[in-house]
């Protein structure tokens, strides 16, 4: 069995703010975090946990909900309000046992309630699950961030549209000589710019972008720009009108399973594919090219429900 030492190895360092207007409780409360490798900011008011948790963000709070102007439950539903200070794990600490604080606590968004007077091994024991799950979200926020951006950048040639015009010039250049066909397809989530519920848009991106690094690496397509949140041009060399149609069906059916998996995103979420195909021998730039996938994409999209557009040129 693992002492309570050892358990906190995986969280040393981290960062916690101390909130307390008795300062005997404050300094003990200190004292004993500090021994356990802890970073301490302490705070003997609301306002001033505010302006430190605003400074250093901390990995965690304990916060004393009965204290004079401003108390616990202030200062939570202040953090509340801001963005990137509302999803630090609070555990709250009081006196008062009443079922109702603890409801209140947890209402706003508490992780934990502990009672005072209350045995410092329980505070580190439920201070390393909230450190825990907050550091697992974190690195869960840095990979999906990561993945964003190796869409925007090393993951994607062309992370632009001029770049990604560029792309399909010399594709279709090189497609000339080898009498290749190019298709290119414009891929857009609908609704998610809109979706309320950020941590889901991002697992809803991070899935999709896996269905299509997946489906790229297993053919000549190329995921050419990552237009804006939930929108994708991909290249597909060698690839006829009637087969980016197919594969067009397939990236919609794997993004709808995997990505739309949560009951919220498959009620508010559409995938809209526009298709423009080019053959050796047109007159089409590449310009033109893209602007039908676009124009193409856009009419799937107003039309409504998850659906593919092709389109036609005139001859």
């Amino acid at each position: 069995m693992r002492s309570l030492d050892s358990t906190a190895d995986s969280t040393a360092g981290a960062v916690i703010l101390a909130v307390d207007d008795d300062h005997h409780n404050l300094f003990m409360l200190q004292r004993r975090l500090e021994g356990h490798n802890y970073r301490v900011f302490t705070a003997s008011s609301g306002k001033s946990a505010m302006d430190l948790a605003a400074e250093h963000s901390p990995d965690l709070i304990l916060l004393d909900i009965t204290m004079p102007e401003m108390d616990g439950f202030a200062v939570k539903e202040a953090l509340n309000q801001d963005d990137r200070l509302g999803s630090i794990p609070v555990i709250f600490l009081s006196d008062r046992v009443q079922i109702e604080f603890k409801v209140r606590a947890y209402g706003l968004g508490g992780t934990d309630f502990l009672s005072k007077p209350f045995h410092p091994e329980e505070l580190l024991a439920r201070m390393q699950v909230g450190l825990r799950h907050h550091m697992r979200a974190r690195m869960y926020e840095n990979e999906i961030s990561n993945l964003e951006e190796a869409m925007r950048t090393g993951g994607v040639q062309g992370a632009d549209e001029e770049e990604a015009l560029e792309r399909l010039t010399r594709a279709m250049q090189m497609a000339e000589s080898r009498s290749d066909p190019v298709s290119v397809l414009d891929l857009r989530i609908v609704g998610l710019a809109e979706m309320n519920n950020a941590p889901l848009a991002r697992v809803i991106l991070m899935e999709t972008s896996e269905v299509l690094h997946e489906m790229v690496n297993a053919a000549t397509d190329t995921v050419l720009a990552y237009r804006e949140q939930g929108e994708y041009l991909l290249l597909a060399v060698g690839t006829t009108s009637k087969r980016a149609q197919i594969l067009a069906e397939g990236l919609k059916s794997s993004i709808m399973v995997r990505a739309f998996a949560d009951p919220n995103a498959e009620d508010q979420l559409e995938v809209s594919i526009g298709i423009a195909a080019w053959e050796p021998g047109q007159d089409y730039t590449a310009e033109d090219i893209l602007a039908g996938a676009s124009e193409a994409m856009e009419s799937a999209a107003g039309a409504g429900g998850s659906r593919t557009v092709v389109k036609r040129f005139e001859e």
